[in-house]
């Protein structure tokens, strides 16, 4: 993939405050704040715009990450909805177009195709209710390619902003999965009531579908896995195979080797030792080391 360049104004001079995220050689343009910042972000004039928008924040009751995928023609007014009538979200990213070209109609695909991709990809619990399918959404033929290739923009400066639900899941097929690749070889995780296989792919560590993890958890456990775990059963990437395992229902990416390894294990794990090249005794981190000396 060639490189691309995206540039990022803090509008104030501090990380956490109001940012400005544009594209080169990209017509749509990003703004993203915390809930704090929210006055300063519909002084902006791109909020009196048609876009669409990301509400992340924590579930009140499970604590859990949650988000909600929106759609204005005045982003500025929804905003001003949300902020009397939603509490969880702690943060905002909108996206809205600079020439002044998206219309009612492109926003609502938009929408539409945003909450599919999240869906599909499982990284966030969405607060979404029913939404329209992308095809009952009437579209020229040229407005849906654009609009793809705005979403397909969106899902290349997110990430950048710290949102990844739109992320799908890396795709690993049953070659894939059987092969040592120039990228990854197939690693192996084995341990009391669990067995699982994972590939480096795109610089995250992905633990295969039908993986299993076990059930019961220790106390070694971190709060952030066990906080994980439980995010992972809400999304349905895990589910219940018997009284002792969970089984993962799809591929899913993992931070780290350690992260993976502790949710799959329900305990404390060092990922880099405990994961190992499939038939060999090489960890992880030993096949890591001698990426670099080669």
């Amino acid at each position: 993939m060639a490189g691309k360049t995206i540039k990022l104004f803090l509008t104030e001079g501090k990380p956490n405050g109001l940012t400005v995220a544009e594209l080169q050689q990209w017509t749509g343009i990003a703004l993203a704040c915390p809930r704090s910042e929210l006055p300063k972000l519909n002084q902006r004039p791109e909020a009196d715009k048609p876009g669409v928008y990301i509400l992340t924040g924590q579930d009140e009751e499970s604590q859990l990450p949650v988000a909600y995928i929106g759609e204005a023609e005045n982003i500025r007014n929804r905003l001003r909805e949300h902020h009397r009538s939603l509490d969880f979200w702690d943060r905002i990213c909108f996206f809205t177009q600079k020439d002044d070209n998206l219309t009612k109609g492109h926003v609502r695909y938009l929408e539409s195709r945003m909450i599919q991709v999240a869906s599909d990809a499982k990284r966030t619990p969405l607060k979404n209710g029913s939404s329209p399918s992308p095809a009952n959404i009437p579209l020229p033929e040229s407005d849906l390619a654009d609009m793809e290739y705005f979403l397909e923009q969106m899902q290349m400066v997110l990430p950048v902003l710290g949102v990844d639900l739109l992320q799908p899941q890396p795709v690993v097929t049953a070659e894939d999965a059987a092969e040592n690749t120039a990228e990854s070889p197939l690693f192996e995780f084995k341990a009391r009531d669990a067995a699982a296989s994972a590939k480096l792919m795109n610089g995250e560590f992905v633990v295969l579908e039908g993986s299993m993890a076990r059930k019961e958890s220790t106390a070694s456990m971190h709060a952030y896995m066990e906080k994980m775990r439980r995010e992972l059963l809400a999304t349905g990437v895990l589910e219940e195979a018997n009284g002792e395992q969970y089984r993962f229902t799809k591929n899913y990416a993992f931070g780290s080797p350690s992260t993976a390894s502790g949710v799959i294990a329900g305990r404390a794990s060092n990922g880099r030792k405990e994961w190992k090249v499939k038939d060999t005794r090489q960890t992880y981190g030993e096949w890591d080391e001698a990426r670099l000396v080669d």
